[in-house]
Formats: C-alpha cells, sequence, structure tokens
C-alpha cells in the first residue's frame, strides 16, 4: 500500500498530538512495509529534524504538488485537522474537542477557527480515530457524526517512561535542578484555563497552611508569555506598551495568587523540557497531580503511572477510562477537596506504595504496539 501521512506538524508539536503521531509513526515504520509518505504542506525545512526522530526508517517525503500524491491509497491525518484533499481514502485523528467547550464561537476568532476546521476534517474524512470513548461521544454529540465512523484507540506510553533507580548523588543532582534540593509535586502541561492550573496552586497553598511539609509545586510546560514576564498585558495595554506609552499592567493572575497564599518560593516554574528531563521529572517526583476540567485522554497520567508515581486527577470521564482505579479522584472545582488529597498521599506512605503497584500495572495495559496496529487495520482495510 502507498499510506501518506500529515507530518506537517511532526518537527514541531511538542504537546500530546505531536507525541501520538510521533509513537505511531515509529511503529508503522517498525512493523509493516507499506510505503510510507510523509506529506509537508508547510515547513519544509522541518524535513531534517523528522529524518533524525525516524533514524534509517523507509519514507519519502512529498508535497501536496508532488505527482506521487495521486498514488497513494489512503492519508493519515494525526493533527484535528484535513488541509489537502487527495482523491483517496482519509482517516483523521481528532483528539478533543475542547474548542467546543472551551473557547468563543466569535468569527475569526482562535476558537472559531479551530471548530471550523474540526468540522471540515469530520466532513471531509472516510474515518475518525479518536483516543477514548468519551471523546467519541463528544464527537457524535457536537459534530452529529454517526458512531460507526468512529473509531476509539487508545494512546500507549513512550518505553522511555519507565521506573528508574537513581545512585543517591544523581538522585541529589536532580533534586538540586528541579526543586532546589527539596521533595516536589508535579504538574506537566500547559498553563491555560482548561488545564485549571490555578485550582492546583490553591489547593497547594491551602495544604501548606493545614499542614507541615517540605514539598515544592513544580510545573512543567509551556507557559503563556504574560507568565514569563510576570504581568498579563492584554488588549489596549498591550497595544499601547508596543508604541511607547506605559500603562499600568496587573500583575499575572497565577503569579499573584501565589503571593496571595504566599507560596510564591514554594511553586517552581520550569517551563518546558526535553524527554530525558521529563522522565526524571516523572521519577523524581513525590506526587503528580493532573487537574483538568477536560481533556480528550490524558496522557501524562500513564506517563507518570508508568515512572512510578503515586497521582492525583480530576473526576472527569476521560481521566477515569483511562486511569481506572490507581490513582485518586477530585473535585476540579473543589481545592479543598484536592488539598486534603495531596496531603493523605504524601502522608501515608503505604498509600502511597500500593497508588504506585497499581499505577504500574494500570499503565501496562497502553502500548503503542497495539495503537499502532490497530491504526494499521483501519487504514489497510477501510
Amino acid at each position: 500500500m502507498q499510506i501518506g501521512i500529515d507530518a506537517t506538524f511532526l518537527a514541531r508539536d511538542r504537546r500530546g498530538m505531536g507525541r501520538v503521531a510521533r509513537s505511531v509513526i515509529e511503529k508503522f515504520i517498525e512493523f509493516f512495509d507499506h510505503e510510507f509518505y510523509l506529506i509537508m504542506v508547510k515547513h519544509r525545512s522541518d524535513e531534517g529534524i523528522i529524518s533524525q526522530f525516524f533514524k534509517g526508517g523507509k519514507f519519502q517525503f512529498i508535497n501536496p504538488k508532488d505527482p506521487r500524491m495521486k498514488l497513494l491509497d489512503v492519508v493519515w491525518y494525526p493533527w484535528n485537522r484535513i488541509d489537502i484533499l487527495p482523491n483517496c481514502r482519509r482517516v483523521v485523528t481528532i483528539h478533543d474537542l475542547a474548542p467546543f467547550r472551551f473557547f468563543t464561537s466569535r468569527k475569526g476568532s482562535v476558537g472559531y477557527n479551530d471548530r471550523k476546521r474540526i468540522k471540515t476534517a469530520a466532513e471531509a474524512s472516510d474515518k475518525i480515530i479518536t483516543p477514548s470513548e468519551f471523546t467519541k461521544n463528544e464527537i457524535c454529540t457536537f459534530l452529529e457524526v454517526p458512531p460507526e465512523k468512529i473509531e476509539v484507540i487508545h494512546h500507549g506510553v513512550d518505553d522511555n517512561f519507565c521506573q528508574i533507580e537513581y545512585d543517591r548523588d544523581r538522585a541529589a543532582a536532580l533534586l538540586d535542578k528541579f526543586s532546589n534540593g527539596l521533595p516536589y509535586i508535579l504538574y506537566v502541561g500547559n498553563v491555560e484555563k482548561r488545564k485549571n492550573v490555578e485550582t492546583l496552586i490553591d489547593a497547594f497553598g491551602k495544604a501548606k497552611k493545614s499542614y507541615t511539609f517540605p514539598h515544592k509545586l513544580v510545573i512543567a510546560g509551556k507557559l503563556p508569555p504574560a507568565l514569563l514576564k510576570g504581568y498579563g498585558a492584554s488588549g489596549w495595554t498591550r497595544v499601547l506598551s508596543s508604541i511607547g506609552i506605559p500603562r499600568k499592567q496587573k500583575k499575572n493572575h497565577l503569579l499573584a495568587l501565589t503571593e496571595k497564599l504566599a507560596i510564591k518560593d514554594e511553586v517552581i516554574w520550569l517551563g518546558e523540557v526535553n524527554d530525558q528531563e521529563l522522565v526524571a521529572l516523572y521519577n523524581m517526583a513525590k506526587l503528580f497531580v493532573f487537574p483538568s476540567y477536560y481533556e480528550g485522554f490524558g496522557l501524562p497520567i500513564l506517563e507518570a503511572l508508568s515512572c512510578g508515581v503515586p497521582s492525583i486527577a480530576s473526576s472527569i470521564p476521560s481521566f477515569e477510562e483511562v486511569a481506572g482505579e490507581s490513582v485518586l479522584y477530585f473535585d476540579p472545582k473543589n481545592p479543598s477537596d484536592l488539598a486534603e488529597k495531596i496531603w493523605l498521599v504524601i502522608s501515608d506512605s503505604l498509600l502511597s506504595n500500593r497508588m504506585r503497584k497499581l499505577g504500574s500495572e494500570r499503565a501496562s495495559q497502553f502500548k503503542w504496539d497495539n495503537s499502532a496496529h490497530k491504526h494499521m487495520k483501519i487504514l489497510e482495510e477501510l
């Protein structure tokens, strides 16, 4: 078979979508003898980076105007969108419908454009792949897609996300690097509204006030510019500032919250980290917390469980589907509930050890090998 894959964001997407696409493609190349064509809609300069991802892999780069596009039997689009329409079968992965839940529908806005792209992708595809039954139901509801057009394929966990026993010197060096030498509670993900980092900070502050423990809160992931600068300039304030007219700016609301709760020095904003650092972060953490209001799957939970970290997650359907009974759940709108559960886990070693065991067992059920074979079955049989 001649299989095309939309590789537009393959080199640049550091989020879950990028990890999913790279992991599935890696397994495609490892297990199957089909001819794979990575379609570069833009960013042709990324080809060198992509080649490093799949060293020795048998694939070819093409662009949408390449005559070989006419030879393709099927194209897989991993990015919630279909931007090119070759005359062959099309399979799109829709990871979640966050734009329908959390962003304005005003014409011209980011949310409006994202909704339009997802709707177009659903209509232009012959099959839709999604990572959870929860998201399948969302697609049926918001996009009015018949359920038989949608296949649920769970994500896997990269093999490098595993439990590592560091020697004393290495462990001490990592703690110094990540948390100034102190134990820490970890969050991994972007800092945006639906990720609910505000509730996590509030809960951490409440726990610090009610109980005595040395742990820091480490936040690893892409930070908004306003947080990096310490202020939340927006609208006319940003426009006037850009032309040299100073305006009083409000402090970023998350930084302001840490000051209000007297935990400014207890919260460490790491920003984005590479995969090697991320594995070490999980392994050294005493607790992982994922407080999102909305996720299509929740890949960081599986990564944390694979690394043996006791985990707490918000009680939303996708997390309960993925993590089962291996984590503690809390009401994402209730910081006090989360604060109590944070203290419960870090103060009870028996509970913590039991959660490590359950989490490791749960994560072992999610393999990229299985995910890739299920993807390929759809591409081959469509």
